[in-house]
C-alpha cells in the first residue's frame, strides 16, 4: 500500500538477523525487513544455542555439531560440565535464510538514516509501518533516533573470532589473564572447522593481539574473520511506540555473552504482539505494556549474571577455577545447567 507516496506496511522490522527474522516468522507476509546487508551475509558470533532451541524453531538442518560436554579452562586446571540439554552450533547464513524464507516477509536492502513518526528514513527512500520493531543490534538505529542517549559505548562486550580448519569435541572456555583480561577466550568446534575467539567486557586495545596469542596457545594460526560489540546492560524493551528485541534491547546474558536464543525468543514474542496489534486484538499501548512485562520478568536473573561478570575482572584466577569446580560438582551441576540452558523468560 502507498500512502502520500510512501510505502505503508503493517509492521516494519529494522534488522535482518535473529531477532528481526524471528519477529517476521510470527507475522508471515505482513512485514517488511530492512537491513543494509543481504539476509545472513554478516555473522558476528560463534553461533551456539541449546539444541532444543534449534528444535523449537525448526532449524535443525542448519546444525553443524552437537555438544554434550563443556569445559572451563583456567590457569590451574579444567572443570568439565555435562550439557543437559545439549548445545549445538549452526550455520549462520543458512539459519537466517531458512527463517526468512519461512516468514514470507518482504526485504529492503538499505541503510537506516532516521525516523519521523512511524516513517523510517532509509537510503532507498522512506517507508512507514503501523508497528515498528527495532532489531538492529547494539546501535538500536530506530530507538536511538528517538532517544539518542540510549547508546552507551562504554558498556559493551567486544569480541573477535577466527575460523580455521580443524575438529574437536565439546565447547571450551578459557579464563587466563595472559590471554585476555576482563574477559575470556573460547573454542567452538563446528564440524570441520574451529571457531576460536576472545572477548572483553571492557573496551580495550590489543584484542587482535590477544586472539593471535590464543591461537598460538592452541597451536594454531589464523586471522580475525569477524567480530562485534554486545551490550551487557539493560536497555528499555520499548521506546515510545517501538518494540526493541535482541541486542537492541540488551537481550544478551552478561558473563556468557549468550544472546541468540534470547534474540529468537523475544523477537518471536515482539512479532506475536505486533500481529495482535495489527489484527485489532490488542491496542498498541497494551501490546507495548505486555511486551515490557515479559522482558522485565526475564531481567530478574540478569542482575545476578552482571554481578558474576563484574567478579571476573577482580577475582584472582584461582577464584574463577574454584567457582567452576564447585559448579561442576555432581550435586550442583545438573540443577545449574538445567536452569541456565532452559532460561528464556518468554511466555
Amino acid at each position: 500500500m502507498i500512502t502520500n507516496g510512501t510505502p505503508l506496511y503493517d509492521v516494519v522490522i529494522a534488522g535482518g538477523s535473529y531477532a528481526g527474522l524471528a519477529a517476521a516468522t510470527s507475522l508471515r507476509a505482513r512485514a517488511l525487513i530492512i537491513d543494509q546487508h543481504q539476509i545472513g551475509a554478516i555473522q558476528h558470533s560463534a553461533c551456539a544455542i541449546p539444541l532444543d532451541i534449534a528444535q523449537r524453531f525448526d532449524v535443525e538442518e542448519t546444525v553443524l555439531q552437537v555438544y554434550s560436554t563443556g569445559y572451563v579452562h583456567t590457569v590451574s586446571g579444567t572443570a568439565a560440565f555435562r550439557l543437559q540439554p545439549r548445545y549445538c552450533i549452526f550455520d549462520h547464513q543458512r539459519l537466517c535464510q531458512t527463517l526468512f524464507a519461512r516468514s514470507g516477509a518482504q526485504f529492503l536492502r538499505a541503510r537506516i538514516q532516521g525516523l519521523e513518526g512511524n516513517t523510517v528514513l532509509t537510503s532507498a527512500g522512506p517507508v512507514t509501518g503501523r508497528v515498528l520493531i527495532d532489531a538492529t543490534g547494539w546501535p538500536a538505529a530506530l530507538a536511538t533516533a528517538r532517544r539518542p542517549a540510549l547508546e552507551d559505548r562504554e558498556r559493551l562486550t567486544v569480541a573477535m573470532e577466527a575460523e580455521i580448519p580443524g575438529g574437536a569435541d565439546g565447547i571450551h572456555f578459557y579464563f587466563d589473564p595472559a590471554i585476555v583480561r576482563h574477559g575470556y577466550a573460547w573454542m567452538f568446534p563446528a564440524g570441520d572447522t574451529l571457531r576460536i575467539g576472545v572477548g572483553s567486557y571492557v573496551r580495550q586495545s590489543g584484542l587482535t593481539e590477544a586472539l593471535h596469542r590464543f591461537l598460538a596457545f592452541l597451536g594454531h594460526r589464523g586471522k580475525p574473520r569477524r567480530g562485534g560489540m554486545i551490550p551487557w546492560f539493560d536497555r528499555p524493551p520499548t521506546v515510545g511506540n517501538i518494540f526493541l528485541a535482541g541486542d537492541a534491547a540488551g537481550h544478551c546474558v552478561p558473563l556468557t555473552a549468550e544472546g541468540i536464543r534470547f534474540a529468537l525468543h523475544f523477537g518471536e514474542l515482539a512479532g506475536r504482539v505486533a500481529r495482535e496489534v495489527v489484527d485489532g486484538q490488542l491496542p498498541l499501548e497494551a501490546g507495548l505494556a505486555s511486551y515490557r512485562l515479559w522482558v522485565e520478568t526475564h531481567r530478574r536473573r540478569m542482575s545476578l549474571m552482571r554481578f558474576a561478570q563484574s567478579l571476573v575482572g577482580r577475582m584472582p584466577n584461582h577464584g574463577i577455577a574454584l567457582s567452576a569446580r564447585l559448579l561442576a560438582l555432581p550435586p550442583v551441576e545438573p540443577r545449574f545447567m538445567e536452569r541456565y540452558a532452559r532460561w528464556t523468560g518468554t511466555r
